[in-house]
C-alpha cells in the first residue's frame, strides 16, 4: 500500500485553539502536556481511564461536548511483542479507535493529529538499496509484525475518514517520560554493569521533546497529510545504547549481538530509517540524534 499523502496546506492559525489530548498518561501525551504547560497554552487531556478511544459512543460524546479545534491522538498500543498474541487489542486501539476519533473530528470540523511508526515498513535489503537515506513518505508499506500492521490500518482509517488530518510517522520513540529504550538501558546497565544489544537493526530515534515542538510547528503552519519526523543520521540499537551509557556516565559494557541471538515473538525490520526531507522542506531541520539524546539525558538527570 502506498501514496498515503493527501498532502495539502490549510490556512495557518496563529493559535492552536481548543486542544484535546488522548493518551495523556503515556510518554508522548505527557510530553505534550508539559510543552503546552510551558507555553501557557490551554488544553484538555484524557488518559485511558477517562476516555476509552475504542468506544465510539464515548468518543463521540466527549468530542461533541468539548468541541476541540485540534485533537492530538497520543494514545497507542505499543507492546510490539505482545501484539502477536493480542492482535485484536492492537487493532482495536491502533486502528478502530483512529476511525472513531476521525469520525468525530470530521463531525465538528476539527483537525486530528495522529502518530504512526517506521514499523509500517519491511526493512528489506532491497528497500535499503533503493532508499539509502531512509524511507520517504510515499514508499510502499509492508509491515513484518502485528504492531506495524495495526498502525498501518490506523493510517488507512485516517486517510479514508474524510476528516482534516495530519499523520506523523516516528521511529524508535523515546523521551524522559514513560517506558522506553533509554530508560531500560540506563536501568539495566547500572544494575548489571553490562548488557547485550543487537547491532544489526538500523534506524534513527525520534525524541519526544523534539517531536512535540515540530508537531506544534506543523499544526500552526497549516500542514496536512503525512510527514516523517526523526533525527539526523543513522544508528543501530547497540550504538544507541553505548551513547546512552556514555552520556549518562554509567560504567558498563554493552555487548553487540546479531538479531538471531536475541529472538523475539515479533520480528523487527532490519532497516527502518525514515527520510525527513519533507519535514526539513517545511523549515524544520532534523536534530542530530546524539544531540536529541543529550537533551533527554539532561532532563532525566535533572529529575534524579
Amino acid at each position: 500500500m502506498s501514496n498515503p499523502q493527501n498532502l495539502q496546506r490549510h490556512n495557518p492559525k496563529s493559535t492552536l485553539g481548543r486542544v484535546l489530548i488522548t493518551g495523556a498518561g503515556g510518554q508522548l501525551g505527557t510530553e505534550w502536556r508539559s510543552e503546552l504547560d510551558r507555553r501557557n497554552l490551554p488544553f484538555e487531556a484524557f488518559g485511558s481511564a477517562e476516555l476509552d478511544i475504542t468506544d465510539s459512543d464515548q468518543v463521540e460524546e466527549l468530542i461533541s461536548r468539548v468541541r476541540p479545534d485540534v485533537i492530538i491522538n497520543a494514545a497507542a498500543y505499543t507492546k510490539v511483542d505482545l501484539a502477536e498474541q493480542e492482535r485484536d487489542k492492537a487493532f482495536s486501539v491502533n486502528a478502530d479507535a483512529v476511525g472513531n476519533l476521525a469520525a468525530s473530528a470530521r463531525s465538528i470540523g476539527a483537525l486530528l493529529v495522529h502518530y504512526s511508526t517506521d514499523y509500517v515498513f519491511s526493512g528489506a535489503a532491497q528497500d535499503r538499496a533503493k532508499w539509502p537515506g531512509g524511507y520517504p513518505e510515499e514508499a510502499e508499506t509492508h509491515p513484518v509484525n502485528t504492531y506495524g500492521a495495526s498502525k498501518l490500518e490506523g493510517e488507512v482509517r485516517l486517510r479514508e475518514s474524510g476528516a482534516d488530518w495530519l499523520c506523523l510517522r516516528v521511529s524508535w520513540l523515546c523521551g524522559a517520560h514513560g517506558k522506553n529504550f533509554i530508560k531500560t538501558v540506563r536501568r539495566v546497565a547500572s544494575a548489571n554493569g553490562e548488557m547485550r544489544v543487537v547491532n544489526d537493526q538500523y534506524g534513527s530515534p525520534t525524541f519526544t521533546p523534539d517531536l512535540v515542538r515540530k508537531s506544534l510547528a506543523l499544526i500552526t503552519s497549516g500542514r496536512r497529510g503525512m510527514v516523517h519526523i526523526s533525527s539526523r543520521g543513522e544508528t543501530n540499537w547497540h550504538e544507541f545504547a553505548c551513547e546512552i551509557v556514555r552520556l549518562s556516565g554509567i560504567r558498563a559494557t554493552i555487548h553487540p549481538i546479531p538479531t538471531r541471538e536475541y529472538p523475539t515473538p515479533a520480528p523487527r525490520p532490519a532497516f527502518s530509517r525514515m527520510d525527513c526531507s519533507r519535514m526539513e522542506g517545511f523549515g524544520l531541520p532534523a536534530v542530530p540524534w546524539k544531540e536529541g539524546l543529550a537533551e533527554v539525558i539532561r532532563e532525566l538527570d535533572s529529575h534524579e
